[in-house]
Formats: structure tokens, sequence, C-alpha cells
């Protein structure tokens, strides 16, 4: 349902406010980068250049994962090999004993 006479007051009052709360700073400070927005001039276009972003997001946030976690695990793997060894060797010997 369009207004017949749109409040002009009103929209230059949200326009404004727009304008201070989407400011460069604020939108930097919260660590919006300029490659993670984008313009939706074309509706296909935009969502292509979003899935496009999200999928090298995933792979720089796996990569960091496996960095994380993955990777130091391999790293402790042989000393847990090693001590599982030495548990079995133990349990063995203990029910050699029985």
């Amino acid at each position: 349902m369009a207004q017949e006479h749109p409040k002009i007051e009103e929209m230059k009052r949200r326009l404004e406010a727009d304008n201070q709360d989407f400011t460069e700073e604020k939108i930097r400070n919260l660590g919006i980068t300029k490659e993670a927005r984008f313009q939706n001039l074309d509706l296909d276009t935009c969502v292509n250049q979003i899935r496009q972003y999200i999928e090298e997001r995933k792979k720089t946030l796996h990569e960091k994962f496996r960095q994380k976690y993955v990777f130091p695990v391999r790293n402790i793997l042989p000393q847990v090999q090693e001590k599982k060894k030495e548990l079995l060797e133990k349990k063995k010997t203990e029910l050699e004993k029985e």
C-alpha cells in the first residue's frame, strides 16, 4: 500500500541515521572487510560471489582447524602408540602372573 505523499522528512532522517550507523570506520571496526561486502546489482552475480566467498572462507577455516588440532595430534601420535604398547605389555605381564 503506497503512500500518496511519502513522508520525505522521515525518509531523510532514516537515510542520515543509516549513513551514521554504516560509516566505513564502524564497518572496519566490526571486522567486515571489503572482500566480505557485496553489491546486489544483479541477483545471480551477487549470489555467486557470496557462494565463492563462503567456499574460500571454509577452506581457510578448515586449514586453520587442521593446523591447530590435527597436526599437533599427528606429532604426538607416535608417543601415544608407544604408551599404548607399554600398557598392553604391562597388562599381558599381569595376566601371565595370575
